[in-house]
C-alpha cells in the first residue's frame, strides 16, 4: 500500500464508526490480512480521540508495537498544530524530508518513507504526516527489532502518518471550539452588562423625572417652571433614546467573520426595529480580515446606525463597504439633523462611537465624522489589511 491509498482507506475508514462498514472498507481496498487488521485498530484509534499524546500511545500498544516498531513522537510545521498538540519544531533532518516531500507532491509523486540522520541501521525511519493532501510535519518511528520493515509494515507506517494528521486537525478543531466558547462567553457577558447598565439609566431617569414633576407642581415661579418642563422634556427624550437603544440591541443579530453577511443582517434588524431604512452596499472582492478588524468595522456600523436611527432621527441610511488594494474602508451615511445638531460625542447614545474609535485604534486603523449639506452625517473607518511594520 503506498501513501496515496493510505490517504484514501485511512481517510474514509476514520469516518466509519460501524465496524461492519469498516470491514467491508478494508476488505474491498485488498489489504493483506496483517495490514487490514493494523489499519482497523488504527482508523478505530483515531476514530475515537482527538488528543495526539493518547493517540501515539494506543498506536504503539496496538499497532506499532506487536509489528517491531514504536512511534517515538511528531513534529508540525505549522503554529497552530503544534500549539493543538503540544508537538515540537522539526528538526533539521525532519525539515528536510519535509521540504522533499511536498516537491514530490507538486509533482504527485508517492512519499517515501526515509530515514533520519546517524547509522542507517540504527536510525529512526521519517514518516510524511499527511492532512487533505498536503505535508505537514513528521512521525519518527524506531525499530525495536533488527529487521528492517517489511512491506506491509511500511505501508501501515504510510497510514500512521495520515492519522496522526487526521488527530492533529481534530485537535486543532476542538481547540478553535474553545476559543470561540469563551469568545461566545464574553461576548454574553459584555451584553448583560450593557442592558443591565441601560436598565439603571433608565430607572434613574425615570426617577429623575417623577421628581423634577413633583417640583413642578409646587413651584410657581414662571421662570423656574419653564426651565424644570425643558429639563423634564429632555429627561423623557433621554429615557425614550435609552429604551429604543437597548430593544435595538437586543434585536442585533450576531456577528460573526463574514463581514459583507454581518453588515446585511444588521442592516436588516436594524430596519425592523427602527423607523431607519438600511441598505447595504460591497465594492472590491471580500478578503478575510483578522477577527480584531472585523470586530472593529462591524461595531463601527453599529454605532454609527444607532445614532442615525436614535439621534440624529434619519429616514435613510447607506452603509458602503469597499476593499481597497491596501485597506477596507467601511462609511455610513444618513439624512438624519446633521452633526451640528446631534452632538455626536456629547450624547449617552453615541458614546458608543469613542468606543468603536478605542477599537479601531488597537488595529491601526482610523474613524472621521463629518457633515453633510443641508442634513446628514457620515461616519467613516479604515483599517489597513495588514498590521504595520514596527
Amino acid at each position: 500500500m503506498d501513501q496515496r491509498q493510505a490517504v484514501g482507506t485511512i481517510a474514509f475508514t476514520t469516518g466509519l464508526r460501524d465496524t461492519g462498514l469498516r470491514d467491508r472498507a478494508l476488505r474491498d481496498v485488498g489489504l493483506g490480512d496483517d495490514e487490514a487488521a493494523g489499519l482497523r485498530v488504527l482508523a478505530q484509534v483515531v476514530a475515537e480521540t482527538a488528543d495526539l499524546a493518547l493517540a501515539l500511545r494506543e498506536i504503539n500498544r496496538r499497532v506499532a508495537g506487536p509489528r517491531g516498531l514504536r512511534v517515538a513522537g511528531c513534529c508540525f510545521t505549522g503554529a497552530q498544530m503544534r500549539a493543538a498538540t503540544g508537538a515540537p519544531v522539526p528538526s533539521d533532518d525532519e525539515l528536510t524530508a519535509i521540504q522533499r516531500w511536498r516537491a514530490a507532491a507538486r509533482r504527485d509523486e508517492p512519499l517515501d518513507i526515509t530515514l533520519g540522520r546517524g547509522d542507517p541501521a540504527d536510525a529512526d525511519l521519517l514518516v510524511p504526516i499527511v492532512q487533505r493532501r498536503r505535508v505537514h510535519g513528521v512521525v519518527r518511528v524506531q525499530r525495536t527489532g533488527d529487521e528492517a520493515p517489511s512491506p506491509m509494515a511500511t505501508g501501515l507506517l504510510s497510514a500512521i502518518g495520515v492519522g496522526c494528521g487526521e488527530v492533529a486537525r481534530k485537535a486543532g478543531l476542538r481547540r478553535e471550539l474553545g476559543k470561540a466558547r469563551r469568545r461566545l462567553a464574553i461576548a454574553e457577558e459584555q451584553e448583560r452588562m450593557a442592558r443591565d447598565a441601560q436598565a439603571s439609566v433608565h430607572r434613574q431617569l425615570t426617577v429623575l423625572g417623577d421628581r423634577l414633576a413633583c417640583h413642578l407642581a409646587d413651584t410657581p415661579d414662571r421662570v423656574w417652571r419653564r426651565r424644570m418642563q425643558e429639563l423634564l422634556a429632555l429627561a423623557g427624550e433621554a429615557d425614550r433614546e435609552v429604551r429604543q437603544s437597548l430593544n435595538m440591541l437586543q434585536s442585533l443579530p450576531a456577528q460573526d467573520d463574514d463581514l459583507p453577511s454581518s453588515l446585511r443582517h444588521l442592516a436588516k434588524g436594524v430596519s425592523q426595529t427602527t423607523n431607519l431604512v438600511v441598505k447595504v452596499f460591497v465594492d472590491g472582492r471580500p478578503r478575510r480580515l483578522s477577527r480584531g478588524r472585523t470586530v472593529a468595522l462591524f461595531h463601527v456600523a453599529v454605532e454609527a446606525l444607532l445614532a442615525a436611527a436614535l439621534t440624529a432621527r434619519a429616514g435613510n441610511a447607506v452603509v458602503v463597504l469597499e476593499y481597497r488594494a491596501d485597506d477596507v474602508h467601511l462609511e455610513v451615511r444618513d439624512d438624519g439633523v446633521g452633526l451640528s445638531h446631534r452632538q455626536v460625542f456629547g450624547t449617552a447614545v453615541s458614546a458608543g462611537l469613542r468606543g468603536a474609535q478605542e477599537r479601531l485604534s488597537r488595529v491601526d486603523g482610523r474613524l472621521r465624522l463629518f457633515g453633510m449639506r443641508p442634513t446628514g452625517a457620515v461616519v467613516q473607518a479604515t483599517v489597513p489589511r495588514r498590521t504595520a511594520a514596527r
